[in-house]
């Protein structure tokens, strides 16, 4: 079995991540706090504000990001959680996985596709267009906080 070129996989990758043609990135709307059932965490401080949702983290840093009040109603049916929205970045990978599979001309070249479905780290901003954590502060209404999804903590 060849070996697979590091520079070939890193480009690969790099690919994936960035400036892809044809492949649509999503909006998604991540739950804070709706579910009580989920583990929780808010920590605050001058300059972000960091959500930890069960295991994962996301940041936002008040300068950079937009906040928005919104109406509850208005945003429910779009709300996801973390193990829905982690399955929509892999869902994206193998998206764009298959159509270089379709393109590939050499064994290699299909070998090397299987890191693209499996990357050894994701920075799960690249696969969607915006990520947003809605906060519910009342029976009516919510924040929306534009984060950084940061790497898997567990």
């Amino acid at each position: 079995m060849n070996k697979i070129p590091m520079f070939m996989l890193f480009l690969l990758v790099y690919t994936c991540s960035y400036g892809q043609s044809g492949t649509e990135k999503e909006i998604i709307y991540i739950s804070y706090g709706i579910n009580e059932h989920e583990k929780k965490e808010k920590l605050e401080t001058k300059n972000t504000i960091r959500f930890i949702i069960q295991s994962e983290s996301f940041l936002h840093k008040r300068e950079e990001h937009a906040t928005t009040q919104i109406t509850y109603s208005n945003i429910k049916d779009s709300l996801i959680s973390t193990d829905k929205a982690r399955e929509k970045a892999f869902s994206y990978l193998a998206r764009f996985a298959k159509k270089w599979q379709e393109k590939a001309a050499t064994e290699e070249e299909k070998e090397i596709l299987g890191y693209i479905r499996n990357p050894p780290v994701l920075y799960y901003n690249d696969y969607f267009e915006t990520i947003y954590v809605f906060e519910k502060t009342n029976e009516k209404e919510g924040i929306l906080y534009e984060v950084i999804w940061e790497s898997f903590i567990e």
